[in-house]
């Protein structure tokens, strides 16, 4: 890029953080352009004498392109310079399954946007590296079992038209997980995800939500539920602690009533807009202190109990709009 003129500043305009290096001028060979300090690419006055230091394009040290042992359709990267192939990126290619010749060393595929129907155990045999897999927009039914490699932690599937889950799908050390936009109905069993942190199944037709074993998702941060058919908040989603900018959303449900503890789970957000409550019992928090932001917009409340908020010491914000109250319980 070329230099501009600013305040009397000669500077670059654009700079990424450790990716771009400079090798001419001398002082400036082998820097990163965002380590290089004001002084040396800056002066004041006119610019029109300055001369920019130039960037070598190629001696970069972020994802670099392999063209070797890469499968047709897809291109293929290395983390770094000489080193092997850990990102393969097939996004719209006319796959209709899942290409065979994947490189054993591959981290993170993405084959979102194909025309891949079915996936089955031998499409990922023997990709013992394999972390991430996105395969949003294509047309999968199903997710049988024993199909990921166990070093899997994040899938993404969103957008297919998946309509079953096997309970013993999705390996333990699983992280993250994204189905939105399926076909899912009914109850959901999901298998025993023991480190899930993110879940996010929006726009389903999930009624209730389980895990394989009957146990709980201790580390869940982040559950988008919106758009289902829930007729109360899933019991399998207990955090066991307060974490920051957790949230549970179950925006346009259909959750009519709430029992006690119902909402003791330790979210800090919690968005229950566009269902069809009418009444919020005294109990219904428990001993959860955690929740800052509380959206209970678009209902049917006519009456909360005057015990419901006082205990809840960190709240700082309480959406009750589009409701049928006459008083408020504060």
């Amino acid at each position: 890029n070329e230099t501009q003129s600013n305040n009397n500043y000669c500077y670059l305009p654009l700079a990424l953080t450790n990716t771009v290096q400079c090798y001419q001028p001398d002082n400036l060979n082998g820097k990163f352009i965002d380590n290089v300090p004001l002084s040396d690419i800056t002066s004041s006055g006119d610019c029109s004498s300055y001369t920019a230091p130039t960037i070598n394009p190629t001696n970069q040290p972020g994802p670099q392109p392999i063209n070797e042992q890469c499968p047709e359709q897809c291109q293929c990267f290395a983390s770094k310079p000489g080193g092997p192939t850990s990102i393969v990126d097939c996004a719209g290619a006319s796959y209709t399954s899942v290409p065979s010749d994947l490189p054993s060393t591959v981290r993170y595929l993405t084959l979102d946007s194909c025309q891949i129907a079915s996936i089955k155990p031998s499409d990922f045999a023997n990709l013992n590296m394999l972390t991430e897999i996105s395969m949003d927009y294509n047309q999968l039914t199903t997710i049988p079992a024993n199909v990921f490699p166990s070093s899997l932690v994040g899938f993404s599937a969103n957008a297919n038209q998946i309509s079953s889950v096997d309970p013993k799908a999705f390996p333990s050390g699983l992280n993250k997980l994204s189905l939105s936009a399926n076909k899912l109905s009914g109850n959901l069993v999901l298998s025993d995800m023991q480190y899930l942190t993110n879940l996010k199944l929006n726009g389903n037709q999930i009624t209730d939500l389980s895990s394989n074993s009957g146990g709980n998702y201790q580390y869940v941060q982040v559950a988008i539920l919106s758009y289902n058919n829930f007729t109360g908040v899933p019991k399998v989603l207990k955090p066991n602690d307060c974490y920051t900018q957790s949230q549970i959303d179950l925006t346009a449900n259909k959750i009519v009533a709430l029992g006690a503890k119902d909402l003791a789970a330790p979210f800090e957000q919690l968005i229950l807009t566009s269902n069809q409550l009418n009444s919020f019992p005294e109990n219904v928090f428990g001993d959860n202190t955690c929740v800052k932001n509380i959206a209970l917009n678009y209902n049917n409340l006519n009456s909360i109990s005057y015990g419901v908020f006082p205990s809840l010491y960190n709240l700082k914000k309480l959406d009750l709009s589009h409701n049928y109250l006459t008083t408020l319980p504060i």
